[in-house]
């Protein structure tokens, strides 16, 4: 079979403003597929920004995982509309696939423009600014692939607030296909001392000593989502209390005021900030030995690939409450809270830093998340929508103040 993957790349490098493919929460779900994909004889090809770095397994194989240049676009999720007509219609002709896997859903119907052949369409986000096109996709689509229903309830109810009850029976009528979330299971195996990390049960911890790490492992650049400002004014009590502190920096942002006041503050030796963003091989080694991380915000309707990398890893996982992360691993190894302050915040902390992690089964929780597990459920998908004979354009009735 011959797939054209069109992927959602959305880390962006502050420093350079290209889009860090190897880095990005959809590329590493996806290339352990890609590869099962090639390695089980399927053609893949693959449009990429031209402003985005191509990833280790297209370099490997680029005899087999054709990369097609397309003109590059600003952060996805504030630009979700743009579309390189021209030189998408050359890589179909070139390649002629049976099916296009397509991550950015609002852009269903510009294929639509161009080919007949059939669409997978993938929905990780459900904004109301790009709702209308967003629902153009999911109507017109082959296939729509959700990670949760739980998302799904999120899209539900912005169309019970914008259509009318014939177009809102037939968004109710259209089927779904969950494939919840993936990481890659070669990644973290392929890492020295990991498995022997992390396969023994952790001892108890003490309340304190520097042999306790806690990461905060989010972007700097988003605060609503991430809350990483409130996470910082935590630090200084964790250092007091002697613990490692130690944080990633993804998108490379410039060093914060409060990250140089704590580094010169006590115990300021003992925080951890880095500079630049850590490669792959530097950030599993660094879960392999965290502790504790704190996650401050809800997966209750998406996954993190960072936070299911994290529970793989037999870290204690601090964060809001979670169905769907429960759903990956033991209760124990999460430590929920309802509303975010200073003193829940530090209490959980405690209770994490306490808490025994009792029969920590890594080979449990990758057999539910690992790429490999998931690619044939994924290739099944693929086939069944280039089977399908691609669905008629549907009519979508916006009212008038939705058309402007």
């Amino acid at each position: 079979m011959k797939i054209l993957y069109h992927p959602q790349i959305s880390m962006r490098s502050r420093a350079t403003n290209r889009l860090i493919t190897e880095h990005d929460a959809q590329w590493v779900k996806v290339k352990e597929v890609i590869r099962w994909l090639d390695n089980e004889g399927h053609h893949v090809h693959i449009l990429l920004p031209t402003n985005a770095d191509v990833p280790e397994l297209v370099r490997e194989r680029r005899d087999r995982i054709i990369i097609h240049s397309i003109a590059g676009h600003g952060n996805v999720m504030k630009n979700r509309y743009h579309f390189d007509s021209r030189k998408t219609m050359i890589a179909l002709k070139i390649f002629e696939p049976d099916v296009i896997w397509l991550e950015v859903p609002e852009l269903v119907a510009n294929y639509k423009s161009i080919t007949d052949i059939p669409i997978v369409a993938t929905f990780e986000h459900f904004v109301k600014e790009y709702f209308w096109r967003q629902y153009e996709g999911f109507m017109q689509a082959e296939v729509r692939v959700i990670p949760t229903l739980e998302l799904y309830e999120v899209f539900a109810e912005m169309a019970l607030e914008r259509l009318r009850t014939p177009e809102l029976e037939r968004f109710y009528a259209m089927p779904l296909t969950i494939w919840g979330n993936f990481i890659s299971e070669d990644d973290l195996l392929s890492v020295e001392g990991f498995v022997e990390a992390k396969i023994r049960p952790l001892p108890v911890l003490p309340t304190a000593g520097l042999c306790v790490n806690i990461l905060f492992p989010s972007r700097l650049t988003d605060y609503t989502r991430t809350k990483w400002a409130f996470s910082l004014n935590m630090i200084k009590r964790l250092l007091d209390k002697g613990y490692t502190v130690e944080i990633c920096n993804p998108s490379e942002v410039e060093k914060p005021k409060i990250i140089r006041e704590l580094e010169t503050a006590k115990n300021g030796e003992n925080l951890v900030f880095h500079e630049e963003k850590m490669s792959r091989k530097e950030w599993l080694e660094t879960i392999a030995y965290t502790n504790v991380a704190m996650m401050l915000y809800s997966f209750d309707r998406f996954y993190s690939v960072g936070a299911v990398e994290m529970l793989a890893a037999g870290v204690k996982l601090v964060t809001m409450k979670s169905q769907t992360l429960e759903r990956i691993t033991d209760r124990r190894q999460l430590f929920f809270m309802e509303k975010l302050n200073d003193e829940i915040l530090a209490r959980t902390i405690e209770d994490a830093v306490k808490g025994e992690l009792l029969a920590f089964d890594m080979k449990k929780i990758l057999a539910k998340v690992s790429s490999t597990v998931w690619a044939s459920k994924i290739y099944d998908t693929l086939k069944e929508a280039a089977e399908m004979r691609p669905v008629d354009l549907v009519s979508v009735n916006m009212p008038e103040k939705a058309q402007n």
